[in-house]
């Protein structure tokens, strides 16, 4: 005998899951649920991103097909594969062009998943992307990246944590919830890497030379593809943790075995070289300008470290705070911070905690990748001449003596 079909006409889904999508799947994006055990698979749910980008009400949709948003224009043959799909149970996605409620046609990436809860298909989630108008100007490289981000995880991601969110709604056990919300945790944590990796393989995601070029590479034209990154095993002394504080801060109230201490070395600051995961972290879509499509927050965001006349007493302060058995800092010849200053601020803080022994390797390396490509003028073409390309990379380390006593 079949499950119990969900409720047709009412637009609102069974508990667990009505509270799983509201909570998971935003209100801005735009999205349906239907019911492939009803006749004619009809809508139960349309997202309030749904009515945006359609022009019509959830009232107006419910119980109804999907089919009154084709038209002339519409490929019968995307159509078809969106009908075989559902036929077969399974996800499939498609471009065709759909129809608003005044008429107006508008490109659609169409995502079709099907949902199963008990082993068995409870709905089909629909997830609907409107494409840029043909011959329109396209968007940044950067730009697009993000979007399609968002477009191919968003459904699947959130489809699995939402099942998993079902589960520990159902669950009396408080040792099951417990292991469910633990993995909430880590699949959020997998996935973001997944992106960024993703992201990192079609165009350079740290860094800003290809704004010095004009154009991007060939691989940015690459299709995206998430895999599954290699993840290592938990610490022994439990989960990592991440903080979004300001660095004085951190080193006022955190502890550790080792600190390590990676700043700025000069006036490049990492939010602008860094400003596509910070994006892909924070999971907005902020203003943007220049070729590089940098965050306009790189321009409000400043750091002291990344001030010549600020740096050395910025970092001083940082490095008083810290409180650990040992301090490892890494820096370059070109920072703002003399070799002589960084090994006499260790030695301070070495001094205040019991003594401990300074060291300090010295690496030969490249220079970033923009030295490498040469100076650039606005139009792309090459002028002047790069003055060096490899500098010195320190790596500073300092135990405390009660430490080394202890390992000893």
């Amino acid at each position: 005998m079949p499950p119990d079909p969900l409720p047709a006409a009412s637009g609102t889904l069974p508990g667990p899951i009505r509270d799983a999508l509201a909570e998971i799947l935003l209100d801005r994006l735009a999205l349906v649920v239907t019911d492939p055990r009803l006749p004619d698979n009809p809508i139960i749910h349309a997202s309030p991103g749904f009515t945006a980008l359609t022009g019509y009400d959830e009232a107006e949709v419910l119980g109804r097909n999907c089919r009154f948003l084709q038209g002339a224009g519409t490929d019968v043959a995307a159509v078809d594969r969106v009908r075989s799909a559902i036929r077969d149970g399974r996800a499939v996605t498609v471009d065709l062009v759909n129809y608003r409620k005044n008429g107006e046609p508008f490109g659609n990436r169409l995502r079709i998943d099907p949902v199963h809860a008990d082993g068995q298909l409870r709905c089909l989630l629909g997830v609907l992307h409107e494409l840029p108008p043909p011959g329109s100007v396209v968007e940044d490289g950067r730009d697009m990246l993000l979007r399609d981000l968002r477009h191919r995880v968003n459904g699947a991601m959130q489809l699995v944590m939402s099942l998993l969110r079902i589960r520990m709604a159902r669950s009396q056990d408080p040792a099951v919830v417990e292991a469910l919300s633990d993995a909430l945790e880590q699949l959020e944590a997998v996935m973001l890497v997944s992106l960024m990796e993703a992201a990192d393989r079609v165009d350079s995601t740290t860094g800003v030379q290809m704004a010095y070029l004009k154009r991007y590479a060939a691989r940015a034209a690459n299709r995206l593809e998430l895999r599954v990154p290699e993840v290592l095993p938990r610490a022994t002394g439990g989960k990592g943790e991440a903080h979004k504080m300001e660095a004085i801060d951190a080193a006022r109230v955190l502890g550790a075995d080792v600190a390590y201490l990676d700043p700025p070395y000069n006036q490049h600051s990492y939010l602008g070289n860094y400003h596509v995961w910070e994006s892909l972290v924070v999971w907005d879509k902020p203003e943007v300008y220049g070729v590089a499509c940098k965050r306009a927050d790189c321009v409000s965001r400043r750091s002291v470290f990344n001030s010549r006349p600020r740096a050395l007493g910025a970092l001083r302060e940082v490095i008083r705070a810290i409180d650990a058995r040992a301090l490892v800092v890494s820096f370059s010849d070109e920072g703002f911070v003399s070799r002589e200053d960084m090994e006499g601020m260790l030695r301070e803080w070495a001094g205040k905690r019991g003594g401990g022994v300074v060291r300090t390797v010295a690496v030969p390396s490249k220079r970033y990748v923009g030295a490498k490509i040469g100076i650039h003028n606005q139009r792309g073409e090459r002028v002047g001449k790069v003055s060096h390309v490899t500098n010195t990379e320190f790596v500073f380390t300092c135990v405390r003596e009660a430490s080394r006593l202890c390992v000893a």
